[in-house]
């Protein structure tokens, strides 16, 4: 399939690059020179802090165990919000709950934090 597609691409090389030729190109390049706005970067001090999650689970003898954690850390090292949770059961969506906690966490940070970043 991937051969296929190559030899796809090669058939159809000079239609694709036109559209970096034409005139079409440059009308795009004249409007983007024309919306351009310089912008110079100012440093600040910021107070900066990061959130993420984590979630495992483990089955002995017919019981699950599942554990999920999030926590917010700012960039000295020093920890905002610590959250964690853990039960018995199965069927359970970790990724849900793990996500929900990042949200909380995130909550609980907005104010100690100038920027807060999380991923996902």
């Amino acid at each position: 399939m991937l051969n296929t597609v190559y030899k796809d691409a090669i058939l159809k090389r000079d239609k694709m690059l036109s559209v970096l030729k034409g005139p079409k190109f440059e009308q795009i390049l004249q409007k983007a020179r024309e919306n351009w706005i310089e912008f110079e970067p100012k440093k600040e001090e910021a107070i900066t802090a990061g959130i993420d999650s984590s979630f495992n689970n483990t089955k002995f003898q017919g019981i699950e165990l599942w554990a999920t954690t999030a926590v917010s850390i700012k960039a000295d090292g020093k920890v905002l919000v610590d959250l964690h949770d853990s039960g018995l059961g199965s069927d359970i969506d970790l990724s849900r709950i793990a996500s929900r906690m990042e949200i909380e966490a995130c909550e609980k940070t907005v104010d100690q934090a100038d920027l807060v970043l999380m991923d996902g």
